[in-house]
């Protein structure tokens, strides 16, 4: 009898995370088996079906290890981290550089490869193979991720740390040679969703597989042909028919609770609708929920709306505004590898793009609800990543300087997601819009990159100097604050904070130093926009 396995499906997968075991449904999927997986499963059916909690306790205890990643990752020491790297010597001595010091010295800390004995026995846990080691971001997330290995690996260049960096892109192509993809993170549970696609900007060899990947129409994936001899665009989107137990299992109680009471029809779109928004990385936001938040009522400066319950995502009818800004940015790094990719191919990435997002009203990119709602109307901090992606007119990006600055998403600690997930501030979008408006020529587009980069140091750095933790994510209207709420507690670490931070000082850190030490540094930097009261 073939029996699934217990950490992605079946029925001791559904008991344990039903039963609440434990407080966070990561933990049991990161778990290892104490037995071989028959074994696990000859002691499970000698149970009493359903078994009492008592008896599923004593049943977890015997079988699985005490703790999540037990005997999987192994502290890992990089052998090219350097504690005084050069980087350090052209920093201002003082704040600056003790800081930039302490931040570099995460790394290792953050330094995992897999273990003999996971190697050994692949079927008792959910971990991929590994080939190199890993930087993880921290926290409940024991194991590398997609999307955040980019940040880290600007953060390791910063610091010289080139084969660190290197280790990092081939396990992820790797991923692509396995599967066909990278997926959201570096575990088993994650192979049916990837993240946004950032591989090509980490690597420079031919990534056909993993950009054919997304570009794929026939079956239901991300590429959406607008009209019958039209251009693609992209969205996320998942195939799920049954919550994040087995697809993937790390949010089983949570995904079971939306659903709760839908008829099952409904229910498989909200676990759809669940996993593809993670796969977004923007887990969960309500840019794509229904209604309002995500439709035609939302507008810039609008005030904050109420909370919508997570079972009226509709992700996969959104075509988002950075998911098409990166692709279309690989497109055109592709298109400098492979002749057949053509410069055509960009061409009309950035045509589609500008024919169907951008707005010369708003004066930014929208996202576009694609089965014939067109643009959607609220603003995000995606709204401004097309400037990262390439190069646009100079009116074109002098319009989205300015939509920039009045969006009111500009606040005294950093560039908030969206003026409904308020205040929330992630570091990968402030790291996009900085380099994104540092390349415009556009009248004040490298003045407000620097803004924006000062005022994400200096919400960093005011956060490590009172709590000496770099944050997962923080409070745009509270320097130094941890962000908050989401599905799980913000956590520390943090592998994509330090890389940002530490990419931004290589390219600020003069600025950085002077604006600590200025007269007026002491007086409140004012957000940007109308939206700053909120």
């Amino acid at each position: 009898m073939c029996r699934p396995d217990p950490f992605l499906s079946g029925p001791i997968l559904a008991a344990v995370q039903a039963a609440s075991i434990f407080p966070d449904c990561k933990t049991f999927v990161d778990l290892s088996l104490l037995v071989p997986p028959a074994e696990c499963w000859r002691r499970w059916e000698e149970l009493s079906q359903p078994p009492s909690e008592e008896q599923l306790r004593r049943f977890v205890a015997s079988v699985f290890s005490a703790e999540p990643g037990e005997g999987q990752l192994e502290p890992w020491w990089p052998e090219d981290h350097q504690p005084a790297p050069a980087l350090l010597s052209r920093l201002p001595a003082g704040a600056v550089r003790e800081w930039a010091s302490a931040v570099n010295g995460l790394w290792p800390l953050l330094g995992r490869r897999l273990s003999a004995e996971a190697a050994r026995r692949p079927d008792r846990h959910t971990l991929l193979e590994l080939s190199h080691g890993v930087i993880v971001p921290g926290g409940r997330f024991r194991e590398a991720y997609y999307w955040d290995s980019y940040w880290v690996v600007l953060g390791l260049l910063a610091v010289d740390m080139d084969a660190t960096a290197r280790g990092l892109v081939s396990n992820l192509l790797e991923c692509v040679a396995r599967h066909g993809f990278v997926p959201n993170g570096l575990r088993k549970y994650y192979l049916n969703r990837s993240q946004p696609p950032l591989l090509t900007q980490m690597a420079l060899p031919a990534l056909d597989a993993e950009y054919g990947w997304w570009m794929r129409t026939g079956d239901g994936r991300s590429a959406v042909r607008l009209e019958a001899d039209g251009a693609l665009l992209n969205r996320y989107v998942v195939a799920a028919s049954a919550p994040r137990p087995a697809e993937p299992p790390e949010s089983w109680r949570e995904d079971e609770a939306t659903a709760a009471g839908l008829p099952p029809a409904a229910q498989a779109r909200a676990w759809s609708e669940l996993a593809a928004c993670a796969e977004s990385g923007w887990d969960f936001s309500s840019r794509f929920l229904g209604g309002e938040l995500g439709g035609e009522g939302g507008g810039e400066g609008c005030g904050k709306a109420e909370e919508e319950p997570l079972r009226s995502l509709r992700t996969a009818a959104v075509l988002p505004v950075e998911l098409n800004a990166i692709l279309l940015r690989n497109e055109l790094t592709l298109q400098r590898l492979h002749a057949r990719l053509a410069l055509l191919l960009a061409r009309q990435a950035g045509e589609a793009m500008d024919e169907w997002m951008w707005s010369g009203e708003t004066g930014r990119w929208h996202d576009v609800e694609w089965e014939g709602r067109g643009q959607l109307q609220q603003v995000s901090a995606a709204s401004f990543t097309p400037l990262w992606a390439c190069q646009h007119s100079a009116e074109r990006e002098a319009a989205a300087v300015q939509s920039l600055r009045r969006s009111g998403l500009v606040q005294e600690g950093g560039v908030a997601t969206t003026l409904w997930d308020w205040p929330n501030a992630w570091p990968p979008l402030q790291q996009m819009l900085v380099e994104g408006l540092a390349g415009c020529e556009a009248d004040g587009a490298a003045e407000l990159a620097e803004d924006l980069a000062l005022r994400w140091l200096r919400s960093n750095h005011r956060g490590w100097a009172r709590d000496g933790v770099m944050r997962e994510k923080y409070d745009a209207t509270r320097p130094g604050e941890s962000g908050g709420g989401g599905e799980y507690t913000p956590q520390v670490g943090f592998g994509w904070t330090n890389g940002v931070a530490l990419w931004l000082l290589e390219r600020y850190g003069d600025s950085f130093a002077r604006s600590l030490t200025a007269p007026a540094s002491s007086e409140k930097c004012t957000a940007i926009g109308d939206g700053g009261s909120q």
